[in-house]
């Protein structure tokens, strides 16, 4: 993607790679951590959206594959 963004005083342009991460929203604060941690930018851009409405096979799923 293209983003154009105000960064340090000046506006910028930068082909981006975006990522989805899918977990539970008890994992989100130590996946956000994970991601600031190892991410190259010194601020990138991390959320965490509501989820309304899944389908229940998909949250057996991910529920399941994110056990401890």
């Amino acid at each position: 993607m293209i983003s154009h963004y105000w960064w340090q005083g000046k506006i910028e342009r930068a082909e981006e790679v975006v990522m989805l991460i899918k977990t539970r929203a008890g994992l989100a604060d130590t996946v956000g951590k994970t991601v600031k941690a190892l991410h190259s930018y010194e601020t990138p851009s991390i959320m965490v959206m509501p989820v309304e409405e899944v389908d229940p096979d998909y949250h057996r799923w991910i529920v399941n594959e994110t056990s401890q």
